[in-house]
C-alpha cells in the first residue's frame, strides 16, 4: 500500500506563481545590470526575494508529498530526506486548528508513544463549514476574527479529513482495538499553547483545546456516523 497524502490547492497555486514571477524578475535584474538603470534592477530583485521563497516552500509540499504505508507514514524532513514514523507507534491523529500569522487553519498533526508529535503544514484545510446552534463559547482570548466553525462533517469532506481518516483506519488495522491509537487518542487533549484553538478527531469528535492539555468536547455522538469517523 502506498498512498501519497493530498496538497492544499493553495500550494500549487503557489509553485504557478513562482513559476511565473521569478523568470519576470531574473529578467529584469539582468536588464538593470546590462543597461545600469537602477528602477530595473530593483524591481527585479524585489520580484526574486518574494517568489524565490514561495516557490522553494511551496515546491517541497507539492513535489515531497507525505506518503502513508502499509506500516509507515513518511513525513518530509529536507529536500533529500524524511522521517519514517512505523504505525505500531502512533497514538494520536488528527487535524488541529492554528492560528498562525494573518491566516488560521486546520493541519494535520501526529503523535507517538514517546511524547513526539510531528505537524504536518502541508497537509491543511481552510474549509469553515456551519456554525453549530448550541456551538459553545471558545477559551477566552481567542481571536474572535479565527474563531472556526467547528463542522466535523465539513472537514470530513475535504481532502485533509479524507486523509486523516485514511491514516487512522490504516493504523488501526496495524495496531488491533487495544493499540495505543485507541487508548489515548491524543488529539484530543493536545495543550493549545496559545495558537492551537480546537482538534478535529477522525473519530468523530471535536471540539475546543484549553491551555491546560484539556480539551471541550462539543459534539458527544454524532448522529450519521460510524464510530470510525466514517460518514454513513
Amino acid at each position: 500500500m502506498v498512498r501519497r497524502l493530498p496538497v492544499h490547492w493553495e500550494s500549487w497555486l503557489n509553485v504557478v506563481l513562482g513559476l511565473l514571477f521569478f523568470p519576470l524578475g531574473a529578467y529584469l535584474l539582468v536588464r538593470g545590470v546590462a543597461d545600469r538603470s537602477i528602477w530595473p534592477g530593483v524591481v527585479g530583485t524585489a520580484i526574486c526575494l518574494l517568489s524565490l521563497p514561495l516557490l522553494v516552500m511551496s515546491g517541497r509540499e507539492v513535489f515531497r508529498r507525505p506518503v502513508l504505508r502499509t506500516l509507515s507514514l513518511v513525513l518530509p524532513r529536507t529536500l533529500h530526506r524524511s522521517r519514517w514514523i512505523p504505525l505500531e507507534q502512533i497514538s494520536g491523529v488528527g487535524l488541529i486548528y492554528e492560528v498562525g500569522g494573518p491566516r488560521a487553519g486546520w493541519s494535520l498533526r501526529v503523535w507517538t508513544v514517546d511524547g513526539s508529535t510531528f505537524a504536518v503544514p502541508s497537509v491543511r484545510s481552510y474549509a469553515r463549514g456551519h456554525k453549530p446552534p448550541n456551538q459553545p463559547l471558545p477559551p477566552p482570548g481567542t481571536p474572535r476574527w479565527h474563531r472556526p466553525r467547528l463542522d466535523w462533517r465539513a472537514q470530513a469532506r475535504t481532502p485533509a479529513g479524507r486523509a486523516v481518516i485514511a491514516i487512522d483506519r490504516q493504523v488501526r488495522m496495524v495496531q488491533g482495538p487495544d493499540g495505543p491509537l485507541a487508548r489515548s487518542m491524543e488529539q484530543r487533549v493536545a495543550p493549545s499553547y496559545g495558537t492551537y484553538l480546537a482538534f478535529w478527531s477522525p473519530d468523530g469528535q471535536l471540539g475546543w483545546l484549553e491551555g491546560d492539555g484539556m480539551a471541550t468536547d462539543i459534539t458527544g455522538d454524532l448522529a450519521g456516523e460510524r464510530p470510525n469517523g466514517e460518514p454513513t
